[in-house]
């Protein structure tokens, strides 16, 4: 039996069929991979509030015909401050979508992995969202090679004129309770 560690950030998690689920992880070593965690929509299963969006966490995974499959998992971070504002979870999740839509599944990208982690550090101090978002902007811009000069100003409508065309994936920017906050 084949097993490695690996840790991330998890974007994402969808059910299959009746008691599984793929979580999508964003490391900083494999990019964006895709896990199965076995029985994980039964009372029974052991890791449950572990792999939720937003938490910071190490897995052990087994190298399964289709999937890599997780089976053992612990919460690094979980970012429960940023969980107390409506606007500070609506952007990470925002952001954490930009990151999914940026990659593309086991396409290393550990500069864009340390700005989301940064990102949602800053998200968790309760930092302003709109000096988070342009900070993740930015440094997004700044890695992907897309931002001409740094002083550039970036606004949320240049910022995603950049992004889809550069993706080819578009973008919808959250609706936030009182904006600026």
């Amino acid at each position: 039996m084949k097993t490695y560690k690996l840790t991330g950030i998890v974007l994402k998690k969808q059910d299959l069929f009746e008691k599984d689920k793929t979580i999508d992880l964003f490391t900083p070593d494999k990019g964006k991979i895709q896990l199965l965690a076995k029985y994980a929509n039964t009372k029974s299963f052991k890791f449950s509030g572990t792999l939720e969006a937003t938490n910071y966490i190490e897995v052990v995974l087994y190298i399964g015909k289709s999937f890599h499959i997780i089976t053992h998992a612990h919460t690094v971070k979980s970012f429960t401050t940023l969980r107390t504002s409506f606007n500070h979870i609506a952007i990470a999740v925002f952001l954490m979508d930009l990151a999914q839509k940026a990659t593309m599944h086991n396409q290393e990208n550990p500069d864009l992995f340390e700005i989301l982690l940064a990102s949602l550090n800053r998200l968790n101090e309760l930092e302003s969202v709109e000096s988070v978002k342009s900070y993740f902007f930015k440094r997004f811009l700044e890695v992907e090679g897309l931002l001409h000069e740094s002083n550039t100003l970036i606004t949320d409508k240049s910022f995603q004129n950049i992004f889809e065309t550069y993706t080819n994936q578009s973008i919808k920017f959250p609706k936030l309770l009182t904006p600026h906050i």
